[in-house]
């Protein structure tokens, strides 16, 4: 939620969304690394239940599924149904604390994140381009708003968990490439379980990986929009990032606004310098948040 800049309200607001935000570190995210997986769970149903009385389409069973691999082998993913009957899949079931007030409201967290919640382009935008998708949740969210999602995602469990959270939405476009700066094959580290899959390899000795399509941004995305549209990007590529601006130099100059996750995902170092070059060239007009993201925004 976003106040007017009357400082007393904007104040009040923050020091409660803070007190909230601890309430909740404590109770959900610390409990994560204290508890046992199977007693983790039952406090995300009991949270649930609380939730469904307060009127949220919470979680109402979580369940462990294997899903096939192309090597062969399975995956276990944690399929959500809420109280609603509707039915998510997601990479592990620690990340289930996200669906607590439903698929939207966590969609809706992460425009907050991003910090574009307010942003009259966001408002008026007509293609929006998930990079990073994860299972969905924000493409959920957008689906709603605008004429085309284009997620993309590269790792092969998180996808699967995408698609089966889409289905037949039909504005929705799945792509399963990565986006870099040049079309290659190339390694992509598995961790589905965090959401850190990556490209990016300097950490990741040992990680499984798999071999996957590697494409530019120009090459496969600019047959999805027209001049006329308003386009939004939202990126988070786990270190990758500049590699994916640079292959998307001709997208960049008809995208409107652009929110990129720059954090520490590259060796430990942000690649927030490099982005905001690369926007700066392009035209935008960029901050940066001091949660590192990075955004670009044109001025007309």
């Amino acid at each position: 939620m976003f106040f007017r800049s009357d400082s007393t309200e904007l104040s009040f607001s923050r020091a409660r969304g803070t007190r909230v935000k601890a309430t909740k570190n404590l109770l959900i995210n610390k409990t994560a690394s204290l508890f046992s997986q199977k007693n983790y769970i039952r406090l995300l149903l009991l949270m649930s239940f609380i939730l469904r009385v307060l009127g949220y389409d919470s979680i109402k069973k979580l369940e462990q599924v294997p899903i096939p691999l192309d090597s062969g082998e399975t995956f276990d993913v944690t399929k959500i149904t809420l109280y609603s009957g509707k039915q998510l899949m997601l990479t592990s079931p620690i990340r289930a604390n996200r669906i607590l007030k439903g698929i939207d409201h966590a969609g809706e967290r992460l425009l907050y994140r991003y910090e574009v919640s307010n942003r009259e382009k966001l408002t008026l935008c007509t293609v929006f381009v998930d990079v990073g998708a994860n299972v969905g949740e924000l493409s959920h969210l957008m689906s709603k708003r605008v004429a085309v999602v284009l997620a993309i995602e590269p790792d092969p469990i998180a996808r699967h968990c995408l698609e089966f959270n889409l289905k037949g939405v039909a504005n929705v476009v799945v792509m399963p490439c990565a986006l870099g700066e040049l079309d290659e094959i190339a390694k992509f580290f598995l961790l589905p379980g965090s959401a850190d899959s990556t490209l990016f390899n300097s950490q990741s000795l040992g990680t499984p990986y798999v071999d996957l399509e590697v494409r530019r941004g120009d090459d496969v995305l600019l047959d999805y929009f027209t001049s006329e549209d308003v386009v939004v990007i939202k990126m988070d590529a786990e270190g990758f990032e500049p590699e994916v601006l640079r292959g998307m130099q001709q997208l960049l100059l008809q995208t409107d606004l652009i929110c990129i996750d720059t954090g520490r995902e590259r060796g430990g170092e942000s690649t927030t310098e490099d982005c905001v070059q690369l926007l700066v060239q392009a035209g935008f007009r960029v901050t940066v948040t001091k949660h590192l993201i990075t955004i670009g925004e044109r001025d007309v």
